[in-house]
């Protein structure tokens, strides 16, 4: 996968065994570059393009931007989503027939209801199992996990449901320790996840960083930790 934009010299290519830095020290360009790419990741127009195998990606649908590392919105939204998508399939193809007996069920117990009512009820007679499931809150169980962990529990339960998926950390060295972010880094190195940090300032270059930094003047240069 390729992250490409007109202030990069080349594209940023996310390789299984290096994480991408791109550290911005000009604070203007820092604060555009993460708008841009939130902005994108919500469906809107902007300058960056991902890629792989030289096929554009949509943006909206496989970037992911973590500005909140404790209650990430929007993230929490599309893996609900994509988490009911996968449910309502196992309930239509592997639980066919439990499905439709408990539909009928709750058919019936709707009308049950409506018959005890003093006063003429209608209710929507139809099978309306996604609402349903919405309806009953299925969400990643994050309970008792570090907000590190459940960051990367989060971006690897998404990573599962959805293809080509890739995820941008916002200033998460300011958020997180040395420690925890090397800890991220093998985890997010084994599961195969597309991760790219945004930071203001390059700091302490942990292994396995690839950094691309452009200074106060917008001027590039590449750091490699090495391995």
């Amino acid at each position: 996968m390729k992250l490409a934009h007109p202030l990069l010299s080349s594209p940023i290519v996310f390789c299984e065994n290096q994480i991408p830095v791109l550290v911005l020290e000009n604070a203007a360009a820092f604060r555009e570059f993460a708008v841009e790419l939130l902005q994108q990741s919500e469906g809107q127009e902007g300058a960056f393009v991902l890629s792989r195998a030289d096929r554009c990606l949509d943006c909206a649908e496989h970037l992911n931007v973590f500005l909140d590392f404790l209650h990430p919105p929007e993230l929490e939204k599309r893996l609900q989503s994509k988490l009911i998508t996968a449910l309502l399939r196992e309930a239509q193809e592997t639980l066919a027939g439990e499905t439709l007996q408990f539909s009928r069920a709750v058919q019936e117990y709707m009308g049950k209801l409506a018959a005890l009512a003093d006063y003429p009820v209608a209710f929507e007679q139809s099978e309306n199992l996604p609402a349903l499931l919405k309806a009953m809150d299925f969400r990643a169980d994050l309970s008792g996990l570090s907000a590190c962990e459940a960051l990367l529990e989060q971006m690897t339960l998404l990573h599962c449901l959805a293809k080509d998926q890739c995820f941008v950390l916002v200033n998460a060295k300011a958020f997180f320790s040395a420690a925890e972010m090397e800890k991220l880094y093998k985890m997010a190195r084994y599961r195969k996840l597309c991760l790219l940090l945004l930071e203001p300032r390059a700091g302490t270059i942990l292994p396995g960083e690839q950094i691309r930094l452009f200074d106060e003047d917008l001027c590039e240069l590449t750091l490699d930790s090495g391995p």
